[in-house]
């Protein structure tokens, strides 16, 4: 898959903050045309990964997040990808998954988030190719935790009794972030 010189893809990343009526639930409705969506037209390919043990699928992922998740927290990140429109659709496809499955680890520790992704385009012309990759805010420490204690407040002394770890939100460590996934996408895609 070689990457087009000519163009520098666009990136945007936004935060589904509870505290603006953001749901997880609703942003995977519109990404996967379900639900109030279900008209809108242009879905190519979707996928998910990174279930943590104890879910039985993503859909029950991201309602436990709308619930559980603390009012004033930031319940999901979206990033929006421009994927390239010179490749064959199969190879977007294939460039989309494995900058999802790349974008949704912690820089800093290598910890699985949680995603659900799909891809877009023109239904007539197959332009205007993107990426919605929706990934949660909490990571995976290798602990089995059952639904409900997984959006839990972490506790640090005693891990097990506590939720998840959450990303850091500090300004710096959400720009880190966000300049590796820019990165990421100028020399990928």
């Amino acid at each position: 898959m070689s990457k087009n010189p000519k163009t520098t893809a666009y990136v945007r990343v936004t935060a589904g903050q509870k505290s603006k009526g953001h749901t997880a639930s609703q942003k995977i409705d519109y990404i996967l045309r379900q639900g109030d969506f279900k008209k809108k037209d242009g879905l190519v390919a979707s996928g998910a990964g990174h279930l943590p043990p104890g879910f039985d699928h993503h859909r029950q992922y991201w309602q436990m997040t709308d619930e559980h998740e603390r009012a004033n927290s930031v319940a999901f990140r979206e990033f929006l990808i421009d994927l390239p429109d010179h490749l064959p659709m199969q190879e977007a496809i294939e460039l989309a998954e494995d900058a999802a499955a790349e974008i949704s680890r912690n820089p800093e520790n290598g910890a699985l988030l949680t995603y659900q992704y799909a891809v877009h385009a023109d239904p007539k012309t197959g332009y205007g190719r993107h990426l919605h990759l929706v990934i949660s805010e909490r990571e995976q420490d290798g602990l089995n935790r059952e639904p409900e204690l997984f959006f839990k407040r972490q506790n640090k002394k005693e891990p097990n009794k506590g939720g998840a770890p959450k990303l850091a939100n500090n300004v710096s460590a959400l720009k880190n972030r966000t300049d590796l996934v820019k990165d990421y996408v100028a020399n990928v895609i």
